[in-house]
């Protein structure tokens, strides 16, 4: 920056794990315009965070994109896919497999890979020391993002 202008600096911090994150007070210094001496200040330290926890790939087992048994709900056929550990063997393509063709696994319903939370769909949470009800909407998200975070195992 040029003598006397002013700007804005963005900090970006990404913590390791998720739950409350303090980051603490933040500090910038300068030794402009020779070099002789420091002049510094500091912010106020910002309000603790809560980090959410980290979202699985779509695709993967257990993850908002991956198949929950849409098949047996009447769901249509959608395509296959590269098989991952953990999907159930009723999907997989056995044909494909017979004609060395890799394994495959087969997809099925109208909205695969899409997030529940986005479609309005209904949908809970169990964990070890909680259990939230199906709900949807925006408040029931963050109520299940909040205890994902707060999980303690």
């Amino acid at each position: 920056m040029a003598a006397g202008a002013t700007g804005i600096a963005t900090l970006t911090l990404r913590p390791g794990r998720r739950g409350w994150f303090a980051p603490g007070a933040a500090r910038v210094s300068t030794r402009y315009p020779l070099g002789l001496v420091e002049a510094s200040a500091a912010g106020p330290d910002p309000a603790p965070r809560l980090v959410y926890p980290r979202p699985a790939p779509l695709g993967t087992p257990g993850s908002a994109g991956a198949e929950t048994g849409a098949a047996d709900e009447g769901g249509d056929f959608q395509g296959l896919r590269d098989y991952q550990p953990g999907d159930p063997p009723r999907r997989i393509h056995w044909t494909g497999v017979a004609k060395g063709q890799g394994v495959a696994v087969k997809r099925f319903g109208r909205d695969t890979g899409s997030d529940p939370a986005a479609s309005g769909r209904r949908y809970g949470l169990r964990l070890p020391d909680r259990t939230l009800p199906p709900d949807a909407g925006p408040a029931h998200r963050r109520r299940c993002l909040e205890a994902l975070a707060l999980c303690p195992y």
